[in-house]
């Protein structure tokens, strides 16, 4: 018998997302049908139709080698529909990057992003890469980087002096 065949929507599904341990729900994961996450762990698709489960961690959660910290935006969002993101959050294109890998197209609307076309296999993003992104780095970015690095060096100089 499969993990599929043992379990109800309701099941506990413990994910390991880029080292970070979550705990959720089929449910929840199954929340919007078109996402990657209801093909792997939701109800509604026959098997025929889902892809193969993400492999296990040494402890048996399911490993997914994407942005640990991010995810938890992602649940946030499959569990209220709706996107909550604290005032000072700066990471909205990497976040739509995620978005868009597990095909939540409310998600990648919300965020400000293209509606969702599924790729020749149905699944991950429409451009069917991995890690592909249109970011561009601004001077803003290279500017807060610079800066960053100035104030680590005088720490240094003036900590020996």
């Amino acid at each position: 018998m499969s993990d599929r065949d043992k379990s109800s929507s309701g099941d506990v599904v413990e994910l390991n997302v880029g080292g970070t341990v979550y705990t959720t729900s089929r449910l929840t994961l199954g929340h919007d049908q078109d996402s990657l996450l209801a093909k792997w762990f939701g109800s509604s698709a026959g098997d025929d139709e889902r892809p193969p489960l993400p492999a296990r961690d040494g402890h048996g959660r399911y490993f997914i080698d994407r942005d640990g910290a991010l995810f938890r935006y992602v649940l946030d969002y499959l569990r209220c529909g709706q996107l909550l993101l604290p005032e000072t959050f700066r990471e909205r294109g990497r976040l739509r990057h995620e978005a868009e890998f597990y095909r939540l197209g409310g998600l990648v609307k919300q965020l400000g992003g293209p509606s969702l076309t599924p790729n020749s296999s149905g699944l991950g993003p429409s451009w069917g890469g991995h890690c592909q992104t249109d970011w561009t780095v601004t001077d803003d970015v290279i500017s807060r980087s610079v800066q960053g690095k100035i104030s680590e060096m005088t720490h240094s100089v003036s900590s020996k002096t």
